[in-house]
């Protein structure tokens, strides 16, 4: 636990230098969370909430997930995976670099996807499966071409939270 604590802090102070304000937020917020209330559900969403934000802010703003997510979910997942999951993250991490070298997806999505996968395992397909149905349509609704880059971070953070709620 001291562990996430730590990682929530430095993200914290990211979200406050890079001027952040709903990140900075979030996190203070889901910092507390687990005093309110010590389920694994909160547990989770403690962590996980502001990560996913900040990702998403970032995603909109300048295209691009700061590697600083990545690892932050990597390294609270790495800290109470299984197995499985390990499995889940490697088959995410090889489709999506395809998909990445094929120029449908951003790495950073790939990178966000495997790092969460180790937190919630056979249930980021539930996520990627909202995720990429919100997306599609979105940019059906829009009558976007396909050349038109959408960021996919925000739609993986609805996603990632919807699956932890159903499961």
């Amino acid at each position: 636990m001291l562990l996430i604590h730590m990682l929530i802090y430095l993200l914290l102070c990211h979200c406050l230098l890079k001027h952040k304000k709903e990140s900075a937020v979030l996190c203070l917020l889901s910092f507390l969370l687990v005093f309110i209330r010590n389920t694994e559900l909160c547990n989770r969403l403690m962590f996980l909430l502001p990560v996913l934000v900040y990702a998403s802010f970032s995603d909109l703003e300048t295209g691009e997930i700061p590697d600083l997510c990545s690892i932050s979910l990597f390294c609270y997942g790495i800290s109470c995976c299984r197995n499985e999951q390990i499995i889940c993250a490697c088959i995410i991490l090889g489709t999506g670099t395809v998909l990445s070298v094929l120029d449908l997806l951003g790495f950073g999505d790939v990178k966000l996807c495997a790092s969460w996968t180790l937190t919630c395992g056979m249930y980021i397909f539930t996520a990627l499966f909202a995720a990429s149905l919100a997306a599609l349509c979105i940019s059906v609704i829009k009558k976007e071409s396909a050349s038109v880059r959408i960021p996919f971070a925000p739609f993986l953070a609805a996603g990632f939270i919807i699956s932890c709620f159903l499961f």
